[in-house]
């Protein structure tokens, strides 16, 4: 490839010389922006082919374009740029079918949705409610521009406690930051007490419970069986102790015979008058 080719040049500055289906999309893509009047870029000398790059890019389903660098290689300020690609899109009728839960999906919080798609709706309500019945008209077409999704996304949010990034949101919605920061400001005056509610913390669910008149009965009943276990625990006699009866020791031996006095058993008469008559005998001797 001659390193004299605009747009392959751009492609190496963005480090994206290797990108083969990017590379293809960007030249198709660069064939369309040619169409359109050559005042639209006269902003820098890189701007067209660095717009074709990052229209090329977002239509392979890509989403973490940085604008502040294509910028600088388009050589003009980052405002100009913004402007610039959201013209070439209008004049090419480059629009991608945006919704809450793809801007969901792309932005990592699908656990927003399902507030998020409440509040579009009522704000879609209160936006066409507020204008004139001739306005209504233009108005669902107006609000089909994917930057009024986005912005109600960004809006609800950050009254949810979750930041997102509005050039990632400018990606997402094909728009400028001039586009984007329109929207946000009419999500906040259309959707202001929406938004304070989304703000307080999700009532807990509790669990079903019993009646008042329930409740008091139980706990006159818990009362009672109290004073009348406290008046029982009172009144009861107290259970006998049992005796242990020691058995006095003999010579300082306790008899382990039948619990009975070893002197009184039949052993030891027995030992006795064995022990007599050996003493008799030697006594004889």
């Amino acid at each position: 490839m001659s390193s004299k080719d605009p747009l392959f040049h751009c492609l190496q500055r963005l480090n994206l010389e290797d990108d083969q289906p990017l590379h293809e999309r960007a030249i198709a893509m660069e064939r369309q922006c040619s169409k359109v009047p050559k005042r639209l870029f006269e902003a820098g000398p890189n701007l067209q082919y660095v717009i074709a790059i990052q229209l090329a890019y977002e239509s392979l389903g890509r989403y973490d374009w940085n604008t502040k660098r294509a910028a600088q290689l388009a050589m003009c300020g980052k405002a100009a740029y913004e402007n610039t690609v959201a013209k070439i899109r209008n004049m090419l009728n480059i629009t991608a079918d945006v919704t809450i839960k793809s801007l969901g999906v792309a932005l990592g919080s699908t656990t927003l949705v399902d507030r998020i798609e409440g509040l579009w709706t009522r704000f879609t309500e209160a936006y066409a409610s507020s204008l004139a019945s001739g306005q209504r008209k233009t108005a669902k077409d107006q609000l089909a521009h994917p930057s009024y999704k986005g912005a109600v996304f960004f809006c609800g949010a950050r009254a949810l406690g979750q930041r997102l990034s509005k050039p990632q949101m400018q990606s997402l919605c094909f728009c400028s930051a001039t586009e984007i920061n329109k929207c946000i400001k009419l999500v906040d005056q259309v959707c202001k007490e929406d938004l304070e509610a989304l703000k307080q913390p999700a009532p807990s669910r509790k669990r079903k419970g019993k009646s008042t008149e329930e409740n008091e009965d139980e706990g006159q009943e818990k009362k009672h069986t109290k004073r009348k276990s406290a008046k029982s625990s009172k009144t009861a006699a107290p259970p006998p102790k049992p005796q242990n009866k020691s058995i006095p020791a003999v010579s300082g031996i306790v008899s382990m015979l039948g619990r009975q006095n070893y002197l009184k058993t039949k052993q030891y008469n027995d030992y006795v008058e064995w022990r007599e008559a050996i003493i008799d005998r030697l006594r004889n001797e």
